[in-house]
Formats: C-alpha cells, sequence, structure tokens
C-alpha cells in the first residue's frame, strides 16, 4: 500500500471534492480488489454423479424419517450462491404428530453415517448436519405439525450459460 500526501491530487471525482470540501478529513483509498480466479468448470459427469449421490442419501434419510408418509421428495439442479454455479438439492416434506421422534431418528442416521449434526436454537426443532460435500437442514415445527428435510450440495462450477441450460432442464 503506498501513501500519498495529501497535496496529491485524487483522481476520483468523488473523493476528490470530498477532499476540497473537508481538507481536516484523512482519505484512505484502497487499491482495488483483484477479481478472484474462478474455478475450472465440471463436466457434466461430475454434475450427475453429484445429483445421483443427493438422490440416493436423500432416499435413504427420508425413507429412515418419513418412511411411507409424505411425499417423495423433490430432487433438482438450482443455481448455487456464485454466478455460474449449480447445487443439486433435495427437499421432502410431510405432516406428522411425531415429528421431535422422527428428527431423533433422523440424527441418529446421519451420525452412523459419519455426519457431523448439530441442532440449531429457536421455537421449532431443527437440526444440521454436513458430510463431505454435502449439507442438511431439517426442521419439525409442532403447531402445525410440518416435517421439513432439505439435503444440498456444495456448489459446482459450470459457466453462466451451462448453469442456466442445466437449471431450465431438472
Amino acid at each position: 500500500m503506498e501513501l500519498h500526501p495529501h497535496t496529491r491530487p485524487i483522481r476520483d471525482p468523488f473523493f476528490a471534492a470530498l477532499r476540497r470540501r473537508r481538507p481536516d478529513v484523512d482519505i484512505v483509498l484502497l487499491p482495488p480488489e483483484r477479481p478472484t480466479p474462478q474455478p475450472d468448470p465440471v463436466d457434466d459427469a461430475q454434475v450427475g454423479a453429484t445429483l445421483e449421490r443427493v438422490t440416493d442419501q436423500m432416499t435413504h434419510l427420508w425413507q429412515a424419517v418419513a418412511g411411507a408418509d409424505g411425499d417423495r421428495p423433490r430432487i433438482r439442479l438450482g443455481y448455487g450462491p456464485d454466478v455460474g454455479t449449480v447445487v443439486a438439492s433435495a427437499r421432502g416434506t410431510t405432516g406428522v404428530d411425531d415429528g421431535f421422534r422422527r428428527l431423533v431418528r433422523l440424527r441418529h442416521e446421519l451420525e452412523s453415517g459419519g455426519w457431523r449434526v448439530g441442532r440449531l436454537a429457536g421455537a421449532s426443532e431443527r437440526l444440521t448436519g454436513r458430510h463431505h460435500d454435502l449439507r442438511v437442514h431439517a426442521s419439525y415445527a409442532e403447531d402445525t405439525g410440518s416435517l421439513v428435510v432439505e439435503l444440498v450440495s456444495e456448489p459446482l462450477p459450470v459457466g453462466v450459460g451451462r448453469a442456466r441450460s442445466l437449471v431450465r432442464s431438472a
């Protein structure tokens, strides 16, 4: 970082006007951020493998938690948190009276599968877990009897155009 005397002109018009109006204020301008290098895009085989792993894991967890109750979980590709990324996700919901017991069963299932599991504080019963590149969030609202289990993969870099086509076709 370079230090410049306050008499040196500032190229940015906003800060130049600020210096003229308030010469008593020290102005610190940081250098522009360098763009972070984008990871290499993954191929269709890796996207398919991730989607299959999410499907298999969610099928196993949903069978352990919901059994024959509720609809089959919805499994899809969605946009990731960064531009040009996608995530494989699965979401299962059902209405039950014994949701707390089912969350305990889910926690046991996750822990015996090597997941790191934690309980989140709040008005409804919630737990979260992580295993390699997968994250799970589950909640039970006693007032409504709603049990929700969501499973999400880490973001996969695929590029903007490919992300659009993958999400639209899913």
